[in-house]
């Protein structure tokens, strides 16, 4: 959740919403929810498992399976260079234009 929507004070459970935020947090909670209840129907090597997801707090919580390694964005930045090449090379050689 956006820290512009929700904040969780140092101490409290429950997340603090401004007045202004909480319809706007609200549907965002059953969106994660939804998401929640989706991924947990996934199984694939490369999605990472979802195990359980639930409401408490005034919230919400994804209880995923640890997996060791890298997180995405480590990788994404150990291999910004090598993508930029890559996509460069695509670019340039018309896989990407428009047809």
């Amino acid at each position: 959740m956006p820290a512009a929507l929700a904040q969780r004070k140092p101490g409290e459970f429950a997340p603090y919403v401004a007045a202004e935020n909480l319809n706007t947090y609200r549907i965002g909670l059953k969106c994660f929810f939804e998401e929640g209840r989706a991924l947990a129907s996934i199984y694939h090597p490369n999605i990472v498992r979802v195990l359980n997801f639930f409401r408490a707090n005034e919230t919400v919580y994804m209880v995923m399976h640890y997996e060791s390694g890298r997180s995405l964005q480590e990788h994404v930045l150990r291999n910004a260079a090598r993508n930029r090449r890559t996509c460069c090379r695509s670019v340039s050689s018309g896989a990407c234009s428009r047809r």
